[in-house]
C-alpha cells in the first residue's frame, strides 16, 4: 500500500503523491472544494484532523454532481495517508512505528488475532488517556483533574493558530498539550474565566513542572511542608508568560488577537507609570483575569435576559473576547485597585511596599492585620537580617558551652571574661583584635598564636566561637550560616 522509505522520502509535493497513487483530478477536484486547497503543501495536508478529512469527503460531489463512491473517498484517504507519514519521518519520527489511521474513524491498529479493531483508535481509547492535576498546570488553588487531548486535536487548534495568525508560534510563546487541555477545560468543562497561575504557567511548561515537584516538597524536621512557586518579579517575566497564555487563547479560539494585545499593551502602560509599584499592578491583573471577568460576564448575560440590547462586539460563542475588551476600559477597576494605592504610597514618599485594597482592608478591619491574609514563612523568626545572625550566634555559643559542661562565661563575646569588659577602650588588653580576624593591616597575615602588632595589644581570637586556633572570617560556624 505504502512505498518504500527512500522513494516516498523523495516526495516533495501533494501532487507527487497523487501521481503515485493515480489518483483522477475529478476526485481530487472535488475534496479540495469542500475541505479547502493545501496549494500542493504536504505540511497542510497532513495537518488536517482525520474527522474534518472525512465530513470533507462525505460531502465532496463530482463534476455530475453525485457524491464520492467508498472507492474513491478511500482513494483519497491513501494520498492523506501517506502526506501525514512523510511528514512524521521528516519531523524526527520513525517510518516503521508510524500507524496507519482511517480518516474514516473504522480503522484501528490489530488486534491479537491480527482483525483489526472497530470503534476508536488507540489514541482515543479510555486506555490511552493521560490525566493530570489541575494545581500542577494551571491554578494552584484548583484540585481537579484534566484529560491531555490527543494529536489530532493539537493539530486542529495549529490549524485554528495559523489562520488567524498566518504562521507558527515562537519556541518561547508556544504552549505544552498539558497547559491547553487544562485552559480547555477550564473554558468549556468548568465554564470560567480563563485565569492561569503565572506561578506555573510559564515557558516550556514541561520543564517547569519537574522544576515545581522538586521545589514544592521540602522535608523539615516536622516533616514535609510546601512551598508555593512566586510569582512573576516584573513586567519581562510576565510578559512571557502572559503570551503563552495569548497563544493558548487564540488557538482555542476563545479571545481575538487583538483583545489579548491591548490588554497585554495596558498592563506595560501602568508598569511605565508606576514602575516601583509591580506588586499592585501584578495583583490587580490577576484579579482582572479570574474573579473580576466572571462577574462582567456574569452582570451581562443578566442584563441580556432582562431584555437589554447585547453590545455591538459580544458574541455569544466567544465572551471572554468581550470581556478582555472590558477589562481595559473598566477605569474604575485600575483606578481602585492600582491607581489609587500607587499614588497614596508615592506621596508618603514611597516607604515600605505598596498595599493592596485587600491589605488596606484587612490592616484595619481584619484580626490579625496583615498575617490573617499572609502565608506563613517558613523561618520561625521574620526580623532583621542582622538580629537574626546574632540571635543564632548566641544559640550556637550556648549550644557549645553546654557540650564542653559549663555554662559561656560572660563576656566571652567581647574580650573573654570580665576582665575583658574591664580593658575595653584605651589601653585595654582584652579586646579582640579586629585586624587579625578580618585579614587586614597590620595583624592580618599573622599566624595564630602570634603576638599582636598593634600599637595596643589585643587578643587574636575569633570574634565568633572566641577560639584562638582561626580568626572570624574562616571559622566554621560563620560558614554554617
Amino acid at each position: 500500500m505504502f512505498p518504500t522509505q527512500t522513494a516516498a522520502m523523495q516526495f516533495t509535493t501533494v501532487t507527487a503523491v497523487r501521481e503515485h497513487y493515480q489518483l483522477p483530478d475529478p476526485v481530487w477536484r472535488s475534496f479540495i472544494e469542500v475541505c479547502g486547497d493545501p496549494n500542493d503543501d504536504l505540511k497542510l495536508l497532513a495537518v488536517l484532523p482525520p474527522r474534518i478529512v472525512a465530513a470533507s469527503l462525505e460531502r465532496a460531489q463530482l463534476p455530475e454532481g453525485s457524491f464520492l463512491s467508498a472507492t474513491q473517498a478511500s482513494h483519497v484517504g491513501l494520498v492523506y495517508n501517506l502526506a501525514r507519514r512523510i511528514v512524521h519521518t521528516r519531523g524526527g519520527g520513525d517510518w516503521d512505528s508510524w500507524k496507519e489511521s482511517s480518516p474514516f474513524g473504522d480503522q484501528g491498529a490489530p488486534g491479537p488475532e491480527g482483525v483489526a479493531t472497530q470503534g476508536q483508535d488507540s489514541q482515543t481509547s479510555p486506555k490511552a488517556e493521560r490525566k493530570l492535576k489541575m494545581n500542577n498546570i494551571i491554578d494552584q488553588a484548583d484540585d481537579g483533574e484534566f484529560t491531555v487531548q490527543n494529536e489530532d486535536t493539537k493539530a486542529a487548534w495549529y490549524q485554528r493558530y495559523l489562520e488567524v495568525v498566518g504562521g507558527w508560534p515562537q519556541e518561547e510563546e508556544e504552549p505544552t498539550m498539558e497547559q491547553l487541555s487544562g485552559v480547555q477545560r477550564r473554558l468549556q468543562v468548568q465554564d470560567t474565566a480563563p485565569y492561569v497561575d503565572f506561578a506555573i504557567f510559564v515557558p516550556y511548561g514541561s520543564k517547569a513542572l519537574r522544576a515545581s515537584k522538586f521545589r514544592n516538597y521540602t522535608l523539615t524536621s516536622s516533616g514535609y511542608t510546601t512551598k508555593d512557586l512566586p510569582g512573576p518579579s516584573g513586567f519581562i517575566q510576565w510578559r512571557a508568560c502572559f503570551r503563552i497564555l495569548r497563544t493558548t487563547l487564540i488557538m482555542l479560539d476563545a479571545v481575538l488577537l487583538a483583545a489579548l494585545h491591548n490588554y497585554e499593551a495596558h498592563v506595560e502602560r501602568l508598569t511605565r507609570t508606576f514602575s516601583t509599584a509591580w506588586h499592585l499592578i501584578y495583583s490587580a491583573d490577576e484579579l482582572a483575569r479570574s474573579s473580576h471577568s466572571n462577574r462582567l460576564r456574569s452582570q451581562l448575560l443578566m442584563d441580556l435576559r432582562g431584555g437589554r440590547t447585547a453590545p455591538r462586539n459580544w458574541d455569544p460563542a466567544r465572551p471572554w473576547d468581550w470581556v478582555f475588551q472590558q477589562l481595559i476600559l473598566d477605569d474604575a477597576f485600575w483606578q481602585t485597585q492600582v491607581v489609587g494605592p500607587a499614588l497614596t504610597w508615592l506621596a508618603a514618599g514611597s516607604r515600605g511596599t505598596p498595599k493592596t485594597p485587600s491589605e488596606q482592608l484587612a490592616m484595619s478591619y481584619m484580626e490579625g492585620g496583615l498575617k490573617a491574609i499572609t502565608p506563613s514563612m517558613d523561618s520561625k523568626r521574620q526580623h532583621s537580617r542582622s538580629a537574626s545572625r546574632t540571635w543564632r550566634r548566641k544559640k550556637k555559643r550556648n549550644g557549645q558551652a553546654e557540650e564542653r559542661g559549663s555554662p559561656e562565661p560572660k563576656g566571652s563575646g567581647d574580650g573573654g571574661g570580665k576582665k575583658g569588659k574591664k580593658g575595653k577602650g584605651k589601653g585595654g588588653t582584652k579586646q579582640k583584635c579586629y585586624s587579625w580576624n578580618n585579614g587586614t593591616p597590620l595583624c592580618g597575615g599573622l599566624s595564630p598564636g602570634q603576638t599582636c602588632a598593634g600599637k595596643v595589644q589585643r587578643l587574636h581570637r575569633c570574634m565568633v566561637c572566641n577560639s584562638p586556633g582561626h580568626p572570624s572570617k574562616s571559622c566554621p560556624n560563620r560558614m554554617q550560616e
